[in-house]
C-alpha cells in the first residue's frame, strides 16, 4: 500500500504545482467545473427542442465535452431546484448534471432522472463532498461520476448507483469511512485512482488482493502468483500498477473490464489468459510487461486503446479479434520481438505509432475495411518487406514506413487517386511506392481522393 501513497502524494504535489500556474495564466472565469463526465449517450430531445445541438461523445477519462464553456460557448445555466440541489446544462442545453447539494438539508438523498425536463447524466465532481449525507440513490438516467464526488462524507454508509454507469472518476468515495454497501452494475468500465481510498469497511482482502463490489482495487506489491476469486467483473485503475513481482494470475470468466494501467509495470508477468467475457481493456493496461510473450484478445473486445501493450518487449505473438474496428496511438509501440500480426476485416483505422519499432515485423496486409493509417504507424520495422494496402485506405499519415530499411514492395489494391501536396502520385509501382515510402515522400500525407 506503500505504493499507492507514495503515488497519490506525487501526483497531488504535480497537481498543486499546475494549479498554481494555471491560476497565474487564467483568469478564474474560465474554469471548467467537473461535471462527473461523460454524457456518453446523450438522449433525444422533445420536438420542440429538434434545432439544438446533441451532446458530444467524449472518451470519458476526464475532458467531457458538456462539463463547462469554452471560448466561443455562453456559461452553463445553473437550475433552480425545489430539494435545493444544485443542477447545471452541459454545453448541448439538454441534458445536465448535480453540481452542488446547495441549500438541500436532506440526509437521504434521491436524484431524480430529469431536472426541468433535461435528463440527469452526471454527478458532478466534489457535488457532495464533506456533506453529512448518510445514503444516496442514483438513477440510470447517470453515466458518470465525478473526481472527488462524495469524497469526505464520512457519515455516508450507503450508495446506489443506476444500471448505466460507466465512470467512477478518481477520489469519488474517497474517505467515506463508513461506507459499507454498494453496488457496482455492469456498465462500469472505469474506476479513477483512489476511488474508494479510505472505505476500509467496504474493502475485502484476499490472498494480497484488495476487492470492493465485485472490483479488485489494490493490491500488495509482494504478490506473485494471483488467482482472481470467481464474480470479479473488473481490475480497477493501477490496480497491480509496478508489481514487478507478481508472474501468473488466473482471471475469472466473470471478468469484462481491465481499466488503465491495470498490469502496468509488471515486468514480470509472463503470460495472461484473457476471458472470453471481456470487452474493454483500458490505456496503458499491460503497458512495459517487459516478460509478457503473447497475448490473445477475446472476441468482445472492440478497441485497443493507447499504449495498451507499448514496450511488452518479449511479445512475438499477437491474436487480434475478427471484430476490432480499431489499434489505438502507440498501441504495439516498441514490441521489438513481434515477428506477424493478422489484422481482421471491419478494422477501421490503425493509430500512430501503433506498431513502430516492431523491429521482428515482416510482412503486413492491410483489410479493405481500413480507411487510416496514423503517423508513423508502421516507422522503424527493420525487418518489413511487404506491405499490402487494402482498397478503401484513404489517408497514409507521414513517416508511415519511415526507417522500414528493408521494404521493398508496397501493393496498393487501388491506384486511382492518390495524391501528395495536392500532387498526383503514380502508385502502380510496388517497388516505386517503396522507394518513396521509406525516403522521397516519407515525411509527407499520402491521400487518395
Amino acid at each position: 500500500m506503500k505504493r499507492k501513497f507514495f503515488s497519490a502524494l506525487l501526483c497531488a504535489m504535480i497537481s498543486f504545482c499546475l494549479i498554481v500556474s494555471s491560476a497565474a495564466c487564467a483568469p478564474e472565469e474560465n474554469k471548467e467545473p467537473d461535471d462527473g463526465g461523460p454524457p456518453i449517450v446523450t438522449p433525444q430531445p422533445d420536438d420542440d427542442k429538434d434545432n439544438e445541438t446533441p451532446g458530444e461523445d467524449p472518451d470519458g477519462e476526464g475532458d467531457p465535452s458538456g462539463e463547462g464553456p469554452g471560448e466561443d460557448e455562453t456559461p452553463d445555466e445553473e437550475l433552480p431546484s425545489e430539494s435545493g440541489l444544485t443542477f447545471e446544462l452541459h454545453s448541448d442545453g439538454y441534458t445536465c448534471y448535480v453540481s452542488g447539494i446547495g441549500t438541500c438539508t436532506d440526509t437521504e438523498i434521491v436524484i431524480p432522472d430529469t431536472h426541468n425536463g433535461s435528463p440527469v447524466v452526471n454527478i458532478g465532481g466534489h457535488s457532495f463532498s464533506g456533506s453529512d449525507i448518510k445514503s444516496i440513490v442514483i438513477p440510470d438516467s447517470v453515466v458518470g461520476i465525478g473526481e472527488g464526488a462524495f469524497s469526505g462524507c464520512t457519515s455516508l454508509t450507503d450508495v446506489t448507483l443506476g444500471a448505466k454507469t460507466q465512470t467512477i472518476k478518481a477520489q469519488a468515495f474517497q474517505g467515506c469511512t463508513n461506507l459499507t454497501n454498494i453496488n457496482i452494475p455492469e456498465s462500469v468500465t472505469t474506476i479513477g485512482e483512489g476511488a474508494f481510498s479510505g472505505c476500509d469497511k467496504l474493502e475485502q482482502t484476499e490472498n494480497g488482493v484488495h476487492y470492493i463490489a465485485g472490483w479488485v482495487i489494490d493490491c500488495e506489491t509482494t504478490v506473485e502468483n494471483v488467482t482472481l476469486r470467481q464474480g470479479t467483473t473488473g481490475i480497477a485503475n493501477r490496480a497491480f500498477f509496478l508489481c514487478a513481482q507478481l508472474k501468473s494470475i488466473t482471471l475469472p470468466e466473470s471478468l469484462t473490464a481491465i481499466d488503465t494501467f491495470a498490469f502496468s509495470g509488471c515486468s514480470a508477468l509472463t503470460s495472461i489468459d484473457l476471458p472470453e467475457n471481456l470487452v474493454s481493456i483500458g490505456v496503458s493496461a499491460f503497458e512495459a510487461c517487459s516478460s509478457l510473450t503473447s497475448i490473445a484478445i477475446p472476441d468482445g473486445v472492440r478497441t485497443i486503446g493507447e499504449r495498451v501493450f507499448s514496450g511488452c518487449t518479449a511479445m512475438t505473438q499477437a491474436v487480434i479479434p475478427a471484430g476490432l474496428t480499431s489499434v489505438g496511438p502507440f498501441a504495439f509501440y516498441n514490441c521489438s520481438q513481434l515477428s506477424a500480426v493478422t489484422l481482421p476485416d471491419g478494422l477501421a483505422s490503425i493509430g500512430e505509432s501503433a506498431f513502430s519499432g516492431c523491429a521482428r515485423l515482416k510482412s503486413v496486409f492491410i483489410p479493405d475495411s481500413v480507411t487510416t493509417i496514423g503517423t508513423s504507424a508502421f516507422s522503424h520495422c527493420e525487418q518489413l518487406s511487404a506491405v499490402a494496402v487494402g482498397s478503401n485506405v484513404t489517408t497514409i499519415g507521414r513517416y508511415a514506413f519511415e526507417n522500414c530499411t528493408s521494404l521493398t514492395s508496397v501493393i496498393f489494391k487501388n491506384t486511382i487517386g492518390w495524391t501528395i501536396y495536392d500532387e498526383p502520385i503514380d502508385v502502380a509501382d510496388p517497388a516505386q511506392n517503396a522507394a518513396n515510402l521509406t525516403g522521397t515522400y516519407c515525411w509527407s500525407d499520402w491521400t487518395r481522393n
